[in-house]
């Protein structure tokens, strides 16, 4: 602390990670120094409590949890019938308002109609994987696609999407014996 001008500084800034706690609570104490023929007068000290509560910002990516990375349809369900395997979820460390993502789906190679549902959410989502078209084992008996989440980070009233890391993932499409 600055003595003349009463500024805080801080030397290591992870003391204001609101991921790590709320508030920061600390006690000023100012003691004069008495000068010339007060010099050998007791000091008076006043104390003060400064109480900063930290707000939130969406500094954290989200990120899945998943047990795994292979997936299985049986052929010819239908569009809209869901892809069987691990769960995936989606999580968040901000606040809840700042933990927005939204799930893209990339083919690996060539086509590979998946979609998540929802594609868009907030911390702790469950997303199931779902066929955007029939699947027949003849035409495609596997596929692979990549799952990337990307966040909205706002800065200055403006919205940036932020594409993070992402999750490479095969579904296996099974054969109806007739």
């Amino acid at each position: 602390m600055d003595s003349n001008t009463g500024r805080i500084f801080v030397d290591d800034m992870s003391v204001f990670d609101r991921e790590r706690h709320d508030q920061i609570d600390f006690v000023v104490t100012a003691t004069e120094m008495p000068r010339g023929m007060y010099q050998n007068v007791q000091p008076m000290t006043a104390t003060a409590r400064v109480l900063i509560s930290l707000t939130d910002q969406n500094d954290e990516a989200p990120y899945f949890v998943m047990s795994g990375n292979q997936y299985s349809i049986l052929e010819n369900r239908g569009q809209g019938a869901e892809i069987v395997g691990p769960q995936i979820m989606v999580y968040d460390n901000d606040e809840y308002m700042n933990t927005q993502w939204e799930i893209k789906i990339e083919p690996v190679s060539g086509n590979c109609p998946v979609e998540a549902v929802p594609n868009t959410g907030f911390h702790g989502s469950l997303i199931t994987l779902k066929a955007t078209e029939n699947l027949d084992y003849e035409e495609l008996t596997s596929c692979s696609v990549n799952l990337k989440k990307r966040f909205y980070f706002y800065f200055l009233r403006k919205t940036f999407f932020v594409i993070k890391n992402h999750f490479c993932i095969t579904i296996e499409i099974g054969h109806r014996h007739r």
